[in-house]
Protein backbone atom coordinates (compact mmCIF):
# COMPACT_ATOMS: atom_id res chain seq x y z
CA UNK A 1 0.00 0.00 0.00
CA UNK A 2 2.79 2.16 0.39
CA UNK A 3 4.46 4.15 2.94
CA UNK A 4 3.20 5.13 6.33
CA UNK A 5 2.33 8.31 7.58
CA UNK A 6 2.27 10.07 11.10
CA UNK A 7 -1.05 11.19 12.07
CA UNK A 8 -1.84 14.83 12.97
CA UNK A 9 -2.56 15.11 16.40
CA UNK A 10 -4.70 18.01 17.52
CA UNK A 11 -4.28 18.27 21.29
CA UNK A 12 -6.54 19.43 23.81
CA UNK A 13 -10.22 20.34 24.04
CA UNK A 14 -10.07 23.20 21.49
CA UNK A 15 -11.70 24.00 17.86
CA UNK A 16 -11.14 20.54 16.89
CA UNK A 17 -11.02 18.58 20.55
CA UNK A 18 -14.12 17.51 22.36
CA UNK A 19 -16.00 19.79 24.27
CA UNK A 20 -18.40 18.52 26.53
CA UNK A 21 -22.21 19.54 26.72
CA UNK A 22 -21.45 22.46 29.48
CA UNK A 23 -18.66 24.17 27.90
CA UNK A 24 -20.29 23.45 24.67
CA UNK A 25 -23.42 25.33 25.84
CA UNK A 26 -21.61 27.72 27.54
CA UNK A 27 -19.80 28.64 24.13
CA UNK A 28 -23.09 28.78 22.16
CA UNK A 29 -24.33 31.47 24.64
CA UNK A 30 -21.63 33.92 24.84
CA UNK A 31 -22.02 33.24 20.97
CA UNK A 32 -25.28 34.15 20.96
CA UNK A 33 -25.22 31.35 18.13
CA UNK A 34 -28.17 28.62 20.03
CA UNK A 35 -30.72 29.93 17.51
CA UNK A 36 -29.24 29.26 14.55
CA UNK A 37 -27.08 26.30 15.41
CA UNK A 38 -29.51 23.96 17.13
CA UNK A 39 -29.98 22.50 20.95
CA UNK A 40 -27.82 20.23 22.55
CA UNK A 41 -30.01 17.25 23.08
CA UNK A 42 -31.09 16.21 26.56
CA UNK A 43 -30.80 13.76 27.66
CA UNK A 44 -27.25 13.83 27.25
CA UNK A 45 -24.02 12.13 29.02
CA UNK A 46 -20.55 13.86 28.78
CA UNK A 47 -17.74 12.43 26.39
CA UNK A 48 -17.25 8.84 27.04
CA UNK A 49 -13.89 8.15 29.13
CA UNK A 50 -10.68 6.66 27.04
CA UNK A 51 -11.55 8.28 23.93
CA UNK A 52 -9.10 10.04 21.93
CA UNK A 53 -9.10 14.05 20.63
CA UNK A 54 -10.11 13.98 17.30
CA UNK A 55 -7.05 13.69 14.42
CA UNK A 56 -6.63 14.10 10.96
CA UNK A 57 -5.77 11.50 8.82
CA UNK A 58 -2.97 12.55 6.15
CA UNK A 59 -4.24 13.27 2.92
CA UNK A 60 -6.30 15.56 0.03
CA UNK A 61 -9.41 16.94 -0.01
CA UNK A 62 -12.45 14.68 0.09
CA UNK A 63 -16.20 14.84 -0.69
CA UNK A 64 -19.48 13.19 0.68
CA UNK A 65 -18.84 11.37 3.38
CA UNK A 66 -16.92 8.40 4.37
CA UNK A 67 -16.90 4.71 4.72
CA UNK A 68 -14.88 2.08 7.21
CA UNK A 69 -14.83 -1.33 7.76
CA UNK A 70 -12.79 -4.53 10.00
CA UNK A 71 -12.30 -6.99 7.27
CA UNK A 72 -9.71 -9.06 8.89
CA UNK A 73 -7.56 -9.22 12.36
CA UNK A 74 -5.16 -6.21 11.83
CA UNK A 75 -7.16 -4.85 9.26
CA UNK A 76 -9.55 -1.83 8.94
CA UNK A 77 -9.71 0.27 5.54
CA UNK A 78 -11.39 3.52 4.95
CA UNK A 79 -13.11 5.01 1.50
CA UNK A 80 -14.06 7.98 0.49
CA UNK A 81 -14.02 10.32 -3.10
CA UNK A 82 -11.84 12.81 -4.42
CA UNK A 83 -12.48 15.73 -6.43
CA UNK A 84 -12.97 13.57 -9.89
CA UNK A 85 -15.89 11.78 -7.87
CA UNK A 86 -13.40 8.64 -7.96
CA UNK A 87 -13.58 6.28 -5.07
CA UNK A 88 -10.34 5.74 -2.85
CA UNK A 89 -9.17 4.02 0.45
CA UNK A 90 -6.32 3.74 2.84
CA UNK A 91 -5.90 0.87 5.74
CA UNK A 92 -4.32 0.99 9.30
CA UNK A 93 -3.19 -2.19 10.57
CA UNK A 94 -2.63 -0.86 14.11
CA UNK A 95 -5.09 2.33 14.16
CA UNK A 96 -2.04 4.71 14.47
CA UNK A 97 -0.57 4.62 10.60
CA UNK A 98 -2.46 4.96 7.62
CA UNK A 99 -1.13 3.47 3.87
CA UNK A 100 -0.98 5.81 1.03
CA UNK A 101 -4.72 6.60 -0.52
CA UNK A 102 -5.22 4.64 -3.18
CA UNK A 103 -7.66 4.86 -6.13
CA UNK A 104 -10.47 2.50 -6.67
CA UNK A 105 -11.95 4.75 -9.98
CA UNK A 106 -15.44 4.83 -11.00
CA UNK A 107 -17.92 7.90 -10.91
CA UNK A 108 -20.01 8.36 -8.11
CA UNK A 109 -21.91 11.10 -6.21
CA UNK A 110 -22.73 10.27 -2.67
CA UNK A 111 -20.38 8.08 0.23
CA UNK A 112 -19.17 5.13 -0.74
CA UNK A 113 -20.40 2.17 1.62
CA UNK A 114 -17.84 -0.25 2.61
CA UNK A 115 -18.73 -3.81 4.25
CA UNK A 116 -16.90 -6.98 5.32
CA UNK A 117 -18.40 -10.31 3.79
CA UNK A 118 -16.25 -12.91 5.48
CA UNK A 119 -12.32 -12.32 6.74
CA UNK A 120 -10.30 -10.97 4.15
CA UNK A 121 -13.08 -10.07 1.92
CA UNK A 122 -14.56 -6.60 1.40
CA UNK A 123 -17.49 -5.10 -0.62
CA UNK A 124 -17.79 -1.33 -1.37
CA UNK A 125 -20.85 0.21 -2.84
CA UNK A 126 -21.43 3.67 -4.64
CA UNK A 127 -24.20 5.42 -6.40
CA UNK A 128 -23.38 6.52 -9.76
CA UNK A 129 -23.52 9.47 -11.79
CA UNK A 130 -26.25 7.20 -13.55
CA UNK A 131 -28.55 6.54 -10.61
CA UNK A 132 -27.53 3.34 -10.14
CA UNK A 133 -25.92 1.58 -7.11
CA UNK A 134 -22.38 -0.18 -7.76
CA UNK A 135 -20.38 -2.38 -6.65
CA UNK A 136 -16.64 -3.26 -6.20
CA UNK A 137 -15.31 -6.46 -4.20
CA UNK A 138 -12.09 -7.22 -2.12
CA UNK A 139 -11.20 -10.59 -2.76
CA UNK A 140 -8.39 -10.40 -0.21
CA UNK A 141 -6.06 -10.02 -3.17
CA UNK A 142 -7.24 -8.15 -5.97
CA UNK A 143 -10.66 -5.65 -6.46
CA UNK A 144 -12.89 -7.31 -9.08
CA UNK A 145 -13.89 -4.14 -10.88
CA UNK A 146 -17.07 -1.85 -10.45
CA UNK A 147 -20.22 -4.03 -11.65
CA UNK A 148 -23.93 -2.69 -11.22
CA UNK A 149 -26.84 -3.90 -9.30
CA UNK A 150 -28.94 -2.79 -11.52
CA UNK A 151 -31.52 -0.49 -9.65
CA UNK A 152 -33.54 0.72 -12.36
CA UNK A 153 -36.42 3.49 -12.70
CA UNK A 154 -38.07 5.21 -9.72
CA UNK A 155 -35.67 3.05 -7.32
CA UNK A 156 -32.95 4.89 -8.49
CA UNK A 157 -31.83 6.93 -5.01
CA UNK A 158 -32.32 10.74 -5.11
CA UNK A 159 -29.17 12.10 -3.02
CA UNK A 160 -28.48 9.92 0.11
CA UNK A 161 -25.71 6.73 0.10
CA UNK A 162 -25.96 3.26 0.49
CA UNK A 163 -26.85 0.81 3.59
CA UNK A 164 -25.44 -2.26 4.08
CA UNK A 165 -25.10 -5.50 6.82
CA UNK A 166 -21.85 -6.76 7.05
CA UNK A 167 -22.11 -10.18 7.18
CA UNK A 168 -22.25 -13.43 4.95
CA UNK A 169 -26.44 -12.22 4.66
CA UNK A 170 -25.05 -9.16 3.42
CA UNK A 171 -28.59 -6.63 2.51
CA UNK A 172 -28.09 -3.24 0.75
CA UNK A 173 -30.63 -0.76 1.07
CA UNK A 174 -31.48 2.89 -0.39
CA UNK A 175 -33.81 5.43 -0.28
CA UNK A 176 -35.59 6.01 -3.78
CA UNK A 177 -36.53 8.88 -5.39
CA UNK A 178 -40.12 8.70 -4.39
CA UNK A 179 -38.64 8.45 -0.39
CA UNK A 180 -39.44 4.56 -0.20
CA UNK A 181 -36.76 2.28 1.26
CA UNK A 182 -35.72 -0.39 -1.37
CA UNK A 183 -33.40 -3.74 -0.53
CA UNK A 184 -31.36 -6.36 -2.69
CA UNK A 185 -29.55 -9.30 -0.94
CA UNK A 186 -26.12 -10.67 -1.72
CA UNK A 187 -26.60 -14.44 -3.00
CA UNK A 188 -23.52 -17.05 -2.20
CA UNK A 189 -22.46 -16.97 -5.66
CA UNK A 190 -21.67 -13.04 -5.20
CA UNK A 191 -24.22 -11.55 -7.27
CA UNK A 192 -27.01 -9.91 -6.33
CA UNK A 193 -31.23 -10.49 -5.85
CA UNK A 194 -33.59 -7.94 -7.72
CA UNK A 195 -34.31 -4.59 -5.94
CA UNK A 196 -37.50 -4.73 -4.06
CA UNK A 197 -39.70 -2.04 -2.08
CA UNK A 198 -39.69 -2.55 1.92
CA UNK A 199 -43.17 -1.44 2.46
CA UNK A 200 -43.11 0.83 5.74
CA UNK A 201 -46.10 2.59 7.61
CA UNK A 202 -45.53 6.01 8.00
CA UNK A 203 -42.15 8.41 8.28
CA UNK A 204 -40.82 7.12 5.04
CA UNK A 205 -41.77 9.72 2.48
CA UNK A 206 -39.67 12.24 5.06
CA UNK A 207 -36.20 10.30 5.17
CA UNK A 208 -33.76 11.86 4.54
CA UNK A 209 -29.37 11.70 4.74
CA UNK A 210 -27.11 9.29 5.03
CA UNK A 211 -28.80 5.83 6.05
CA UNK A 212 -27.21 2.86 7.95
CA UNK A 213 -28.07 -1.15 8.21
CA UNK A 214 -27.11 -3.52 10.53
CA UNK A 215 -28.55 -7.40 10.81
CA UNK A 216 -29.99 -8.58 13.75
CA UNK A 217 -32.31 -11.22 14.90
CA UNK A 218 -32.18 -12.84 11.56
CA UNK A 219 -33.57 -9.34 9.57
CA UNK A 220 -31.75 -6.70 8.21
CA UNK A 221 -32.49 -3.64 9.83
CA UNK A 222 -32.22 0.41 8.88
CA UNK A 223 -31.44 3.07 10.83
CA UNK A 224 -32.49 6.60 9.04
CA UNK A 225 -33.69 9.70 10.04
CA UNK A 226 -36.97 11.31 9.06
CA UNK A 227 -37.80 15.67 8.13
CA UNK A 228 -38.09 15.89 11.76
CA UNK A 229 -34.79 14.96 12.34
CA UNK A 230 -35.78 12.24 14.52
CA UNK A 231 -33.34 9.19 14.03
CA UNK A 232 -35.29 5.86 13.32
CA UNK A 233 -34.74 2.10 12.96
CA UNK A 234 -36.92 -0.50 11.40
CA UNK A 235 -36.41 -4.06 10.38
CA UNK A 236 -37.08 -6.11 6.87
CA UNK A 237 -38.74 -9.23 8.01
CA UNK A 238 -39.60 -12.45 6.28
CA UNK A 239 -42.86 -11.04 5.48
CA UNK A 240 -41.51 -7.99 3.71
CA UNK A 241 -39.26 -10.27 1.40
CA UNK A 242 -42.16 -11.68 0.19
CA UNK A 243 -42.81 -8.37 -1.86
CA UNK A 244 -46.70 -7.57 -2.44
CA UNK A 245 -47.72 -10.80 -0.21
CA UNK A 246 -51.14 -11.02 0.72
CA UNK A 247 -51.59 -9.89 4.23
CA UNK A 248 -48.11 -8.33 4.44
CA UNK A 249 -48.44 -5.87 7.05
CA UNK A 250 -46.12 -2.88 7.10
CA UNK A 251 -43.43 -2.21 9.14
CA UNK A 252 -43.89 0.63 11.22
CA UNK A 253 -40.94 2.81 12.35
CA UNK A 254 -39.00 3.17 16.20
CA UNK A 255 -37.72 6.38 17.43
CA UNK A 256 -34.52 6.08 19.23
CA UNK A 257 -34.85 9.92 21.11
CA UNK A 258 -37.28 11.02 23.32
CA UNK A 259 -39.40 13.81 21.30
CA UNK A 260 -38.20 16.58 23.17
CA UNK A 261 -34.83 17.38 21.20
CA UNK A 262 -34.29 17.56 17.27
CA UNK A 263 -30.70 16.41 17.01
CA UNK A 264 -29.79 14.15 13.62
CA UNK A 265 -28.75 16.40 10.35
CA UNK A 266 -26.62 14.31 8.08
CA UNK A 267 -27.22 10.93 8.48
CA UNK A 268 -26.72 7.87 10.76
CA UNK A 269 -23.37 5.52 11.57
CA UNK A 270 -23.81 2.14 13.35
CA UNK A 271 -21.32 -0.09 14.88
CA UNK A 272 -21.97 -3.41 15.21
CA UNK A 273 -19.37 -6.60 16.74
CA UNK A 274 -21.48 -9.88 15.39
CA UNK A 275 -25.55 -10.49 14.76
CA UNK A 276 -26.06 -11.71 17.99
CA UNK A 277 -25.45 -7.65 19.16
CA UNK A 278 -27.90 -4.35 18.10
CA UNK A 279 -25.31 -2.10 17.15
CA UNK A 280 -24.50 1.01 18.45
CA UNK A 281 -25.63 3.96 16.80
CA UNK A 282 -23.71 7.87 15.96
CA UNK A 283 -25.01 10.77 14.33
CA UNK A 284 -24.44 14.20 14.15
CA UNK A 285 -26.21 17.29 16.03
CA UNK A 286 -27.41 20.45 14.83
CA UNK A 287 -23.78 21.78 16.79
CA UNK A 288 -22.14 19.42 13.92
CA UNK A 289 -21.07 17.65 16.82
CA UNK A 290 -20.74 13.67 17.28
CA UNK A 291 -23.02 11.52 19.25
CA UNK A 292 -23.84 8.25 19.98
CA UNK A 293 -25.81 6.12 21.77
CA UNK A 294 -24.66 2.49 23.60
CA UNK A 295 -26.32 -0.69 23.16
CA UNK A 296 -26.33 -1.87 26.78
CA UNK A 297 -27.24 -5.36 26.15
CA UNK A 298 -31.23 -4.78 27.19
CA UNK A 299 -31.48 -1.17 25.93
CA UNK A 300 -30.30 2.13 24.85
CA UNK A 301 -28.16 4.48 26.78
CA UNK A 302 -28.42 8.23 27.15
CA UNK A 303 -27.08 9.85 24.00
CA UNK A 304 -23.34 11.00 24.58
CA UNK A 305 -21.62 13.37 22.97
CA UNK A 306 -18.04 13.05 21.20
CA UNK A 307 -16.97 16.86 20.01
CA UNK A 308 -15.50 17.28 16.82
CA UNK A 309 -17.08 19.16 13.78
CA UNK A 310 -18.68 16.86 11.54
CA UNK A 311 -19.54 18.22 7.71
CA UNK A 312 -20.65 14.55 6.86
CA UNK A 313 -22.20 11.71 8.30
CA UNK A 314 -20.27 9.49 10.93
CA UNK A 315 -18.60 6.37 9.52
CA UNK A 316 -18.17 3.82 12.23
CA UNK A 317 -16.31 0.23 12.74
CA UNK A 318 -14.54 -1.56 15.08
CA UNK A 319 -10.55 -1.33 15.31
CA UNK A 320 -8.27 -3.76 13.80
CA UNK A 321 -7.11 -5.90 17.04
CA UNK A 322 -7.52 -7.01 19.95
CA UNK A 323 -10.35 -9.65 20.98
CA UNK A 324 -13.87 -8.55 19.79
CA UNK A 325 -15.24 -7.55 22.88
CA UNK A 326 -12.40 -5.22 23.31
CA UNK A 327 -11.94 -3.50 20.03
CA UNK A 328 -12.78 0.30 20.48
CA UNK A 329 -14.78 1.58 18.39
CA UNK A 330 -13.39 4.34 15.05
CA UNK A 331 -15.32 6.90 14.50
CA UNK A 332 -14.86 8.78 10.75
CA UNK A 333 -16.35 12.54 9.75
CA UNK A 334 -15.55 14.98 7.00
CA UNK A 335 -14.52 17.59 9.05
CA UNK A 336 -12.66 21.08 8.55
CA UNK A 337 -10.47 21.50 5.79
CA UNK A 338 -12.62 18.97 3.98
CA UNK A 339 -10.39 16.45 5.59
CA UNK A 340 -11.29 13.01 6.88
CA UNK A 341 -11.15 13.07 10.80
CA UNK A 342 -11.36 10.34 13.53
CA UNK A 343 -11.67 9.44 17.04
CA UNK A 344 -11.88 6.27 18.69
CA UNK A 345 -12.35 4.84 22.14
CA UNK A 346 -14.59 2.02 24.45
CA UNK A 347 -18.08 1.65 24.11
Amino acid sequence: MGSRERIERIEGSGRHGVLSRRTLLKYLAGAGTIATLGTVPSPVTAQPRGWTNWERIPGKTAQYGVSATSWGEGHLSLFTVDRNAAVRHTTTTDGETWSRWESLGGKVWAPPTAISTAPHNMVVFGIGVDGDVWHNDWNGAAWSGWSSTRLQGRRRPARYGVAATPSNRAHAMVIGRNGKVFFTRLEPGGSFTRWREAHYSGSEQGLRGIPAAAYWDDKPYIYAIDYKSNVLRSGVTKQQRRLRASGVRPVKWERLQPEVWELATRGVGVAQLSAEYLPHVFTVGTDSAVYSRRWNGSGYDNWRIHGGRAFSAPAVTFGPIGRAEEREAYVFVIGPGNRVWHSHGPL
